[in-house]
């Protein structure tokens, strides 16, 4: 004798909410306490149209998400005006990260034309070692509750690329939720093709700079430039 389900009271229940409520089997089930999967057969009859699902899709309650800390805290962040341009953007970016170096003690100088690919050589009073340093603006992330990354595209003859090795040093990024620098070595971010986001590892770690212009060994090791391009001082 074949057994009876235990649900079998509420087929009946499951059929009439679907049938003159046209809910879903999501909600049928909350109220009837059957499964998922035996409302699967009972309801195999009575399905819903393509118009109903998407109705039941957007009405869907969705449990807010926690938006994640920034690390390095929420900080000061740095008001801009609207619609900035890509390159204003990058302006301001560039701005604050010199302003950050030049407190760190570092001695800057900017490359000789605008579409040189390094926006900002960096070395130590006294030392004759020279950084290739990039900045960017970090960008928001596509998830509300995500954190903002760092490009590593760029255009270059009309077309996107990746950065190359020898291309910089260090990838400094502005992030203006907070006014945070986050300072990446080559190495770290060459493995990556398109973006990287940010971590309370990288957020105003200097160091990195500092080590590897001073040749201590505690620095990550980064890629060697292709030869150093002319330098006007600022």
């Amino acid at each position: 004798m074949p057994r009876t389900s235990v649900h079998a009271p509420m087929k009946d229940e499951a059929i009439r909410l679907r049938v003159e409520h046209r809910l879903g089997s999501s909600v049928i089930s909350r109220r009837t306490g059957v499964p998922m999967n035996t409302l699967h057969y009972w309801l195999a009859d009575y399905p819903l149209t393509n118009k109903e699902r998407a109705r039941i899709l957007s009405e869907a309650e969705r449990a807010p998400q926690p938006r994640k800390e920034l690390p390095g805290g929420s900080g000061v962040s740095c008001e801009m005006a609207e619609n900035l341009s890509t390159l204003q953007k990058g302006a301001v970016a560039e701005n604050a990260v010199k302003a950050a170096m030049s407190r760190q003690g570092f001695l800057m100088a900017n490359p000789d034309g605008d579409g040189d690919v390094v926006d900002v050589y960096v070395r130590r009073h006294g030392g004759q070692r020279v950084g290739f340093v990039q900045i960017r603006m970090t960008s928001k992330p596509p998830a509300r509750n995500g954190l903002p990354s760092i490009s590593l595209r760029r255009y270059r003859n009309g077309a996107a690329n990746s950065f190359k090795k020898g291309d910089f040093h260090f990838l400094v990024g502005f992030c203006p939720d907070n006014s945070k620098c986050f300072v990446y070595s080559y190495d770290e971010v060459s493995h990556l093709a398109n973006s990287v986001t940010i971590s309370e590892e990288a957020c105003e770690a200097w160091w990195k700079i500092d080590d590897w212009l001073a040749g201590r060994k505690t620095a990550r090791l980064v890629g060697q430039p292709r030869g150093r391009r002319g330098v006007r001082s600022r």
